[in-house]
């Protein structure tokens, strides 16, 4: 009767270790590669007064194609996340059209960077779902 109960309770220990595995996995898999905070970073911040930000590199035609790659998947991870505040929905519909516009760039669309321009309204976008 005592190897019943020991079994039964190395049974249901390894029941909860393998689903706290799995909802830990599930964690993993839903989070971001980049946070809010890391995309505003390194799209956004100069790395000196003299140096463009990525984004302007971007915009302006002299990124290469590994910072416009870059910029698209700091953009997608942005899409990801949850906003500070303000409506989830817009949040995803304005960072979608910042990736799409992005894209436009890497197809060398004409008046892409004009468009992503428009479409990176810092303001707008702060004002919405920037918290505190």
């Amino acid at each position: 009767m005592q190897n019943v109960k020991v079994f039964g309770l190395a049974v249901l220990a390894l029941g909860l270790l393998s689903g706290g595995a799995f909802r830990a996995a599930d964690k993993d898999a839903e989070e971001p590669k980049y946070s809010v905070r890391d995309v505003m970073r390194q799209a956004h911040r100069k790395p000196d007064k003299n140096t463009p930000t990525l984004a302007d590199k971007v915009i302006t035609g002299k990124a290469d194609k590994d910072e416009q790659a870059k910029l698209l998947e700091l953009y997608v991870a942005l899409t990801a996340n949850k906003p500070a505040k303000g409506d989830a929905d817009a949040w995803k519909e304005r960072s979608a059209a910042i990736t799409e516009a992005i894209k436009a760039v890497q197809s060398s669309k004409e008046n892409a960077g004009v468009d992503l321009q428009k479409a990176m309204n810092c303001r707008a976008c702060h004002m919405a779902h920037r918290g505190k």
